[in-house]
């Protein structure tokens, strides 16, 4: 069962990122980032850049998993996630 749980979250994940980079193109590099805080809880964030900028927000996803499972449409997630990319960088 708990197999079952970590693939079906990794097939989210993976499909966050193609989502994710059909919808900003090619010049944009989209991974998984998996930080490791204080309280020793793992948290996956996603990571979007474009050329060669080094500072971009981390958007985690776990709140954005939760309400995938719940029902919320995926491209809905995509869309809030590039608006939290777009609204934290320069690219306004």
């Amino acid at each position: 069962m708990v197999e079952e749980q970590k693939r079906k979250y990794q097939d989210f994940l993976d499909h966050m990122i193609t989502e994710v980079k059909r919808e900003l193109g090619d010049e944009y590099v989209i991974q998984i980032n998996t930080v490791l805080k204080n309280n020793n809880v793992s948290l996956d964030g996603l990571v979007i850049r474009k050329g060669e900028v080094k500072i971009t927000p981390n958007i985690y996803l776990h709140e954005f998993y939760q309400r995938y499972l719940k029902g919320t449409d995926m491209r809905l997630l995509v869309e809030e996630v590039i608006q939290i990319y777009l609204d934290k960088s320069d690219e306004q």
